[in-house]
């Protein structure tokens, strides 16, 4: 038997493509939808103002009111 670079190739291939072939599968499924579904609930990396905006205590601000409107268009 030989170990060379070939071997190893032949190797590594035959893994990648069991891997691809079991991601593939119906019995992978169930796994691809909880990943899929915790890659949905990843707040966005760089932002770090989104997990307290999407924290049930804040509070937002509400909708400018008709009479803010008026007076802001007013001062201009």
């Amino acid at each position: 038997m030989t170990t060379g670079p070939g071997r190893q190739l032949r190797g590594l291939l035959l893994l990648l493509g069991g891997l691809v072939g079991f991601a593939a599968s119906p019995a992978a499924g169930r796994l691809r939808r909880g990943a899929a579904a915790r890659l949905g609930r990843m707040p966005l990396v760089g932002d770090p103002v989104t997990p307290f905006r999407q924290a049930p205590c804040y509070d937002r601000d509400p909708e400018p009111s008709d009479a803010s409107t008026r007076r802001a268009e007013a001062v201009q």
